[in-house]
């Protein structure tokens, strides 16, 4: 997170400095958003009167998602599993990510270093298995808990959005006569087809933005 407008318009397109762009490079991602909120306040005021919002600076995002050794390197990669995230963690993974994106555009390696380290941390991303079987009578699950999967494809939250929607759906059925067993079977169905397949489909788009997915020449 870097602060409002320190993302400079030189030579950069203005779609990636006013709003949420990808920059590519060799085996990872840079993912741009001006996070703009100063007008949350009054849009929530306006349509919801009995809402009040803290206001929040708008800011920079920014993130880098890649393999740690195509990011790090391998030394730094070694290290990094045993170290806690601090300020010192902080400056070393924003010196890194300075280093990738130089090369690139230097207002991209400036927008880094305009970053609060203590804001900077390496984070290890899990893919869930296929989703298991369960028994416990009126237990299920959703979002996250079940089908955790690499931001890359863009997938997680509208997931688990489709979860909570559909299992809505099958507890209204639930008011009308349907058992909650069969309602809950009937959701997990449901659940296992999507879940699975959005957990493929993360994997495959983290496997082209880290390279491992591209065919190599014969």
């Amino acid at each position: 997170m870097a602060p409002a407008g320190s993302l400079a318009p030189d030579g950069l397109p203005p779609d990636l400095r006013d709003g949420a762009g990808v920059v590519f490079g060799a085996g990872y991602a840079l993912v741009l958003d001006a996070m703009n909120l100063a007008a949350l306040p009054a849009l929530a005021q306006r349509l919801a009167p009995a809402c009040t919002l803290t206001a929040v600076p708008g800011y920079q995002y920014w993130a880098i998602i890649g393999e740690r050794c195509a990011l790090l390197g391998a030394e730094d990669a070694a290290i990094s599993a045993n170290r806690q995230d601090d300020t010192t963690t902080g400056i070393r993974w924003q010196q890194a990510a300075q280093r990738l994106l130089a090369p690139v555009h230097p207002a991209l390696a400036a927008m880094v270093a305009a970053s609060d380290p203590r804001g900077i941390a390496l984070k290890t991303v899990y893919q869930a298995p296929p989703l298991p079987q369960w028994t416990q009578a009126g237990l299920t699950f959703l979002g996250d808990a079940v089908h955790a999967m690499s931001p890359a494809g863009g997938l997680g939250a509208n997931t688990a959005l489709a979860d909570a929607q559909s299992l809505a759906t099958r507890l209204a059925q639930v008011c009308k006569g349907l058992p909650l067993g069969q309602a809950l079977r009937d959701y997990e169905a449901d659940l296992r087809w999507r879940g699975d397949r959005a957990v493929q489909q993360s994997a495959e788009a983290a496997a082209r933005i880290t390279g491992r997915g591209r065919r190599k020449p014969r």
